[in-house]
């Protein structure tokens, strides 16, 4: 993050829409394999 601020939430979403969030990203990362998700973000 370099000294940045996360959003909490993301931009566009106030908590109490906390669930369209999800929604979106579960749409999104529905049909990744477990191996995909973690070389996207890097977690090896």
């Amino acid at each position: 993050m370099e000294g940045d601020t996360p959003s909490m939430p993301e931009p566009g979403y106030k908590w109490n829409k906390i669930g369209l969030l999800n929604m979106r990203t579960w749409g999104n990362y529905q049909d990744l394999t477990l191996n995909q998700a973690m070389a996207k973000w890097n977690f090896r």
